[in-house]
C-alpha cells in the first residue's frame, strides 16, 4: 500500500499513529446501500469495534 511508504517519515516526525487495527472490506459494493449505510451485520460489528478502538486512541 502506498500509505505504508509514509510510515517511516511520519514516525520520524513523532506523529502518533493509530496502528492497532486495520479494517478492510473486499466487497464494499455489497456492504453499503445507495445512501452509504452499512447493511452487512458482520461488517457493521467489525466497524463498530474498529471505531471504538479509534475513539479510545483519540481520547488518550
Amino acid at each position: 500500500m502506498a500509505q505504508a511508504a509514509w510510515l517511516p517519515f511520519l514516525r520520524t516526525l513523532g506523529t502518533q499513529l493509530f496502528t492497532e487495527e486495520r479494517l478492510q472490506v473486499a466487497t464494499a459494493g455489497k456492504v453499503f446501500d445507495p445512501d452509504g449505510a452499512v447493511v452487512d451485520d458482520a461488517v457493521k460489528k467489525l466497524l463498530e469495534s474498529y471505531m471504538a478502538d479509534f475513539a479510545r486512541f483519540v481520547a488518550r
